[in-house]
């Protein structure tokens, strides 16, 4: 019995057979990197200044967990000397560590050339606070968040770690906590 043909040409009619032809062998890789890496992108979590703000979340998957599984939470804040983000610089890095168990969120805040200090903080914040609203949808621990950051996303990810729900702030999704349990500035 032929299998239907996936794509047109010469090799439509090829046969397909699981038959193995003598000497080959079949060779299973094991997975030595740990979860495999669920995407969810360019979540909305505000709109200011003309700029449509977002975060790319990077989630563990595991499919026998059926969501039971709460992640640990790294916000991510991409360094840019505070003008517009290049979010995925270090996208192959935080991959490694959402195969971890770790869930990664890269956090895009509206360059300085659109809205002075302490825009950025007060962006991050909110992207925080957003995710922790959705944290039951996105399969995150809202008790278990992390900032982290680099260059200027480093002084951005100490400062919104450090003021907390104090200083720096923006009212948009008030009704949640802005407070991390741990910075890193890289």
């Amino acid at each position: 019995m032929k299998a239907s043909p996936v794509f047109s040409g010469p090799l439509a009619d090829f046969p397909e057979s699981a038959e193995r032809p003598e000497g080959v062998k079949v060779v299973a890789l094991e997975d030595s990197f740990g979860y495999c890496v669920d995407l969810l992108p360019n979540l909305l979590y505000a709109q200011r200044d003309g700029e449509d703000l977002r975060v790319q979340l990077l989630r563990p998957f595991a499919p026998d967990m059926s969501g039971a599984k709460k992640w640990p939470l790294i916000v991510f804040v991409q360094g840019s000397a505070w003008f517009r983000q290049q979010i995925f610089i270090h996208l192959q890095h935080l991959v490694r560590i959402c195969e971890k168990g770790y869930a990664v969120a890269l956090v895009q805040y509206r360059p300085s050339d659109v809205a002075p200090f302490p825009a950025q903080i007060e962006d991050t914040k909110t992207a925080i606070r957003f995710l922790r609203k959705n944290a039951a949808e996105y399969g995150t621990d809202p008790e278990r968040v992390a900032l982290w950051g680099d260059s200027s996303g480093g002084h951005t990810a100490v400062m919104a770690g450090i003021t907390g729900d104090g200083e720096l702030d923006s009212e948009l999704y008030g009704e949640f906590s802005a407070r991390v349990k741990c910075i890193v500035e890289r």
